[in-house]
């Protein structure tokens, strides 16, 4: 299950970031605050983030109690894993309370888009090929 919803994550984060990417093409309008990107698109950015935020916190709900089955020190791949996924979730509430009360750090938000999805690509990269083997 974990392995689905890893590359579900992954899938979902690539499809956010490029259409991000596409949509920060449009002109801006800074006095009305208006993108002229189409209004669908945006929508679907938005869905495909709150898909994204969801996804993490199933998968933080389901791994975070895991934490506490290990006996010992955690292995170097278990805690780079573990300091990745909680920095990825630091970013996004980062990137949430800029997008509803800090408008004006709104020219960041590529940087921690494009910031989320490395870091969900390492989370991947570190444990999907243990997942399916």
């Amino acid at each position: 299950m974990s392995g689905v919803l890893g590359i579900a994550f992954v899938i979902v984060g690539f499809a956010a970031m490029f259409l991000m990417f596409h949509l920060w093409g449009y002109p801006f309008d800074k006095v009305t605050k208006q993108s002229a990107a189409p209004k669908l698109w945006m929508f679907v950015h938005r869905l495909l983030g709150y898909v994204f935020v969801a996804l993490y916190v199933v998968m933080m709900w389901k791994m975070v109690p895991r934490l506490w089955e290990y006996q010992v020190e955690f292995p170097a791949r278990t805690a780079i894993h573990i300091v990745v996924g909680f920095t990825v979730g630091f970013l996004l509430l980062v990137k949430i309370a800029i997008m509803r009360f800090f408008r004006h750090f709104e020219e960041w938000m590529p940087v921690l888009g494009t910031s989320i999805m490395l870091g969900t690509v390492i989370l991947a990269g570190l444990s999907l090929p243990f997942v399916f083997p």
